[in-house]
């Protein structure tokens, strides 16, 4: 999107032209806004376009196709004029990126949105083929991506058997195929990167033989039918995807918004008049069509007997219906997993030792060597204890999913996932030792960090929903602890060598990497909540650093010299910064805090906890510590009021 040039138009048809978007083969596109402030992609057509008979029956096609099309994924076409001084087309402006585009942004798509997008074009093109049309041109820089689905462009190339020309659903398919491919970051020879619920349905839609793809309607029967109508409140991208689609609606603002006074609907059923248009390739001097667009609502697809088609063998119909495969837990922890004898209490300094919230804070997982204890701190009960004879002789935390279900932790052979309301578990990852692992904050990934890797990409991110891996980012050192932000934009590691990498996951790549932190240990970091920072301790203090430009924001200075700082954290519930200290005489250890947006020390007391190491819940309302004095895990809010000890 970009400023309007010098010779361009400040009107045409009827809309205010506002920002150029580009260009086609038909002229320039910019994005105009009719009076009520709604948005149009308006193109200013060449005019050697205006005397092509090719083109302007494609246009005249286009407007007569698409109320046939009705759709919620179809931006409608808002009408044309090749029969003025200035001609213009006009077509509903869809407030996001093209598939093609976000996959080179965000990197292949997770298998529940690539999903949701094929549901989306399949129940598309199952209703066009069912009014014996067409598309013709099923391409990734035809479906356009935003918070509501996918759309499809391109109503001007369909074919129609009214029209005397052969339609061709099973190309549709084919099309369709290759653009979920593309989307899963796989090619036409290879789907080995496509997730295993939806490998088999796309390998029959690239089937060579026509006859042996499904049609349209059965690759939205095998996908679970037409989408739901969706809710605000429920995205259906994971937060790194979904970052990349409302940067795009940001920057849409950003130029719409000064110039209308409001913010137009980008989503949601919609009543307007079309400016005047010019339907048919012959009109009169003066006269125009006036065409009502539709609304953008939801359209209930009506597929006669979509429950016949599964009559002769073709690979597809292997496949079975897709259904969302969310497993649902109880949010119960199975007896299974109760301790067979009362967990140990009493700690030693000298025992690594980690500690982790689970994602409501109710839970506390204990990690040693030997295995995890789950606690509720708040009974100061035992609720299960996982025993693994292959677990790190330096412990990795346990990471619990966000949906509180499942707990990750590395093992000498590899990832481990425990169920936690049956109690089984099950192997994710390369069969090597695995230092860490971090579910991201949607649950949809599970970071690993495994001990090594020949291309040396020590970042692997695993989707949670077919258990495949998705991506391998490339470092200049192993990782021995993991964080993501808690907004999901971006996932952090340390190093062994004691760096902290930084990648983004909207757009994915690197974002830095932070050096020279004076020996501090791999672990002794943390990611403010919106990604935009890492706080590291460097020798006497801790240091807020941008990871893109290694610029320090904010420094966080103890008032007292009396210790080594060792280990830090943010709480976003708080707004503070916590790190704990150890004395190198006494090997004990204290807590200093600090406002995060202002670096000023904050001192509740003389009497503070000496802790270490320590855990913050993940909403940062609550602080658990070993304590050096008493062996004991204590857990705090976040004025270092102690709440509950464990074993008491």
């Amino acid at each position: 999107m970009r400023s309007l040039h010098p010779d361009d138009p400040e009107h045409l048809g009827g809309f205010r032209l506002v920002a150029r978007l580009g260009s086609n083969t038909a002229g320039t596109v910019h994005l105009g806004v009719d009076g009520d402030g709604h948005p149009a992609a308006v193109t200013a057509v060449r005019p050697e376009c205006v005397t092509d008979p090719g083109f302007t029956a494609r246009l005249a096609h286009e407007t007569e196709t698409a109320p046939r099309v009705q759709s919620r994924f179809v931006p409608q076409p808002l009408g044309y004029d090749l029969d003025t001084f200035a001609p213009w087309s006009a077509v509903e402006y869809v407030v996001g990126p093209s598939l093609r585009d976000l996959v080179a942004s965000v990197g292949p798509l997770p298998a529940a949105p690539l999903v949701f997008i094929a549901r989306g074009l399949a129940e598309v093109l199952a209703h066009m083929h069912q009014e014996g049309i067409t598309h013709a041109s099923v391409r990734p820089e035809h479906v356009l991506v935003d918070s509501t689905g996918p759309h499809l462009l391109g109503l001007g190339t369909a074919r129609s058997a009214a029209l005397g020309e052969k339609p061709d659903p099973a190309g549709d398919v084919y099309d369709l195929g290759r653009v979920l491919a593309m989307a899963a970051d796989a090619e036409q020879e290879d789907l080995s990167a496509v997730p295993m619920r939806v490998r088999p349905l796309i390998s029959a839609c690239l089937s060579e033989v026509p006859a042996d793809r499904p049609q349209a309607s059965d690759v939205l029967v095998a996908l679970g039918g037409p989408l739901p109508d969706l809710r605000p409140e429920e995205p259906w991208l994971p937060p790194h995807v979904l970052a990349a689609v409302t940067d795009s609606e940001q920057k849409f603002h950003e130029v719409i918004g000064p110039l209308t006074g409001t913010v137009p609907p980008l989503a949601g059923p919609v009543e307007r008049p079309v400016p005047s248009t010019r339907a048919d390739t012959h009109p009169d001097k003066g006269h125009s069509l006036l065409v009502r667009v539709a609304s953008l609502g939801s359209v209930t697809v009506l597929l006669a007997g979509l429950g016949m088609y599964v009559v002769t063998e073709r690979p597809w119909e292997q496949v079975g219906p897709i259904q969302e495969d969310v497993r649902e837990c109880s949010g119960e922890i199975s007896e299974e997993l109760a301790p067979e004898e009362p967990p140990k209490t009493r700690f030693s300094a000298d025992e690594p030792l980690e500690l982790a919230f689970s994602p409501d804070g109710s839970v506390l997982a204990v990690s040693q060597g030997e295995g995890i204890t789950l606690w509720d701190w708040q009974d100061a009960e035992p609720l299960a204890e996982i025993v693994d004879n292959t677990a790190m002789a330096s412990p990795t935390p346990g990471s619990f999913s966000p949906d509180g279900c499942l707990l990750a932790r590395g093992t000498t052979e590899g990832a481990v996932v425990v169920e936690l309301d049956t109690g089984s578990t099950f192997p994710v990852g390369p069969e090597q030792a695995v230092r860490d692992v971090a579910f991201s904050p949607d649950g949809s990934q599970l970071a690993i960090a495994p001990q090594s890797d020949p291309g040396k990409r020590h970042l692997h991110l695993w989707d949670t929903d077919d258990w495949q891996l998705r991506t391998r980012f490339p470092g200049s050192a192993p990782l021995e602890e993991l964080r993501f932000s808690l907004d999901g934009s971006v996932v952090a590691g340390g190093e062994v060598e004691g760096g902290v990498a930084v990648w983004n996951l909207a757009p994915v790549g690197p974002a830095g990497l932070i050096q020279d932190r004076s020996g501090a240990e791999a672990g002794a970091f943390d990611v403010v909540p919106d990604g935009s920072g890492v706080l590291v301790i460097r020798s006497d203090r801790v240091l807020l650093f941008h990871p893109g430009t290694e610029e320090v924001v904010r420094e966080f200075v103890p008032h007292t010299e009396a210790g080594v700082l060792v280990d830090v954290g943010h709480s976003a519930a708080s707004g503070r910064v916590f790190a704990t200290r150890i004395d190198p005489n006494t090997t004990e250890g204290d807590l200093v805090m600090w406002e995060f947006t202002t670096g000023k020390e904050v001192r509740p007391g003389e009497d503070m906890p000496r802790l270490f190491p320590i855990a913050l819940s993940p909403d940062g309302s609550r602080l658990a510590g070993l304590q050096a004095r008493t062996g004991r895990i204590a857990v705090y809010d976040t004025e270092l009021v102690p709440l509950s000890v464990l074993g008491d």
